[in-house]
């Protein structure tokens, strides 16, 4: 059998996919692929991705996981997760709107904001959908 997806650095090629992701989820562009790993199909298409931030406290943040609509369900942002979490160690993040229970399912758990460093968190501070959003601080551990 064959894999579904396989992981890879995200490439150049790769920023048009990302852009209408992020379109799709209401997020801005990123301004450089650095830290952002993709799944591709067998086409090479990207179906999800993850960016990892290394904030100033030298810690991982995951700022998003996105995968595909019709790629939802799959496994995707679990192995994306999961593979950074291998690799990080310790994974944070502010969960924001709907994500809360997929990072909750991943075993996320709410932690303090003051483990969030600013860069990630500000956003947050000043937001009119704040009420809407809802954002939780969050963190998991291996």
């Amino acid at each position: 059998m064959t894999a579904l997806f396989t992981l890879r650095s995200a490439a150049e090629l790769d920023r048009q996919a990302l852009e209408l992701m992020l379109g799709m989820e209401g997020m801005d562009t990123f301004d450089s692929l650095e830290g952002v790993t993709v799944a591709v199909n067998e086409a090479d298409e990207v179906v999800g991705f993850i960016r990892i931030a290394i904030g100033e406290n030298g810690k991982a943040y995951v700022n998003p996981v996105v995968v595909f609509p019709t790629w939802r369900g799959y496994g995707v942002g679990s192995f994306l997760t999961d593979a950074a979490l291998a690799q990080y160690g310790e994974l944070r993040l502010v969960s924001r709107g709907a994500s809360k229970p997929f990072y909750d399912k991943m075993g996320f758990q709410c932690c303090d904001w003051s483990l969030i460093v600013h860069g990630v968190s500000e956003d947050c501070d000043n937001c009119s959908w704040r009420e809407e959003c809802r954002p939780q601080p969050m963190r998991r551990m291996l």
